[in-house]
């Protein structure tokens, strides 16, 4: 999973003030009451399946403490990318009325500002032709599911 970086290129968020915005919430610092043990690279990719039932959680490298929401967000980054804003959005709506806990937007926005466009690159190698990947909608899916990250702050 990437890590956040302040000083990255964050250009390919169109919308200059939403970029400022998104840096500036993801740069605040998430309380230390968030953490807890997270995988590091939870998505649908590492989840293992008997039918209907989940069976397993694979690709464990990447586990340590962190904010709640650091996997919350990388597993919406990973569904804005493959398929839509809206599935990201169902995705944390689901989480948190699962578990009863309100995702931190701070460390959402961290996990979802980690794509790159270099991403356009690998992901159709990790798709492996399973489904169809729209690469050139990549970025717009991602800034407006960091617009509604942005949204659900205040």
């Amino acid at each position: 999973m990437g890590r956040f970086d302040l000083g990255a290129d964050f250009s390919w968020i169109s919308d200059a003030g939403l970029r400022r915005a998104a840096a500036a919430t993801a740069s605040e610092d998430v309380g230390g009451g968030q953490a807890v043990f997270a995988h590091g690279d939870y998505q649908h990719f590492n989840i293992l399946w008997t039918g209907e039932d989940l069976s397993g959680v694979v690709d464990w490298t990447e586990a340590g403490t962190g904010a709640r929401g650091t996997d919350v967000g990388h597993c919406r980054l990973n569904l804005a990318v493959l398929f839509s804003a809206e599935a990201a959005e169902t995705y944390l709506d689901r989480y948190e009325q699962v578990s009863g806990v309100v995702v931190d937007p701070r460390a959402d926005l961290r996990a979802l500002m980690c794509w790159k466009p270099s991403w356009q690159d690998f992901i159709p190698t990790q798709v492996a032709g399973r489904a169809h990947v729209d690469l050139a909608g990549m970025p717009e899916r991602v800034e407006e599911t960091i617009r509604r990250s942005l949204l659900r702050r205040h």
